[in-house]
């Protein structure tokens, strides 16, 4: 992202897509997002493009990392039935994962669970 930043300079619009590190991505002159992330955290991500904006670096580096730990779960295989399982748990149901896609196992659903209240992301209900 930074090099094609850098080559372009003003000719265009250069959009991150590295969701572990978006907000790094608009210190380093993004002009906005395109990635997953965005989807399973929309007011994470407008807070933290605003924070660029307003110069708010170590707040910026807070959600990053908050995100981060999701994140680092969601991403591998069954990425977008992962994705769908988070959307889900948040409140927002995407339904299922179309085949050949495996769906989110239940391992996951447990530790992604357990991550999103841990980070205050979620109210912890019981099944």
């Amino acid at each position: 992202m930074y090099n094609m930043k850098q080559s372009c300079g003003e000719k265009g619009l250069v959009f991150a897509a590295t969701d572990e590190m978006l907000f790094s991505c608009f210190e380093l002159g993004a002009d906005g997002a395109i990635s997953a992330v965005l989807s399973v955290f929309p007011e994470i991500t407008v807070k933290m493009w605003k924070m660029h904006k307003e110069g708010m670096h170590e707040e910026g580096l807070i959600l990053q990392n908050k995100i981060y730990r999701v994140w680092k779960m969601i991403r591998g295989s069954c990425f977008t039935a992962k994705i769908k399982a988070v959307l889900k748990i948040l409140g927002r149901d995407c339904g299922y994962s179309r085949s050949p896609i495996c769906e989110a196992d239940t391992e996951f659903i447990i530790n992604i669970k357990n991550i999103l209240k841990e980070l205050e992301m979620i109210e912890f209900k019981e099944d």
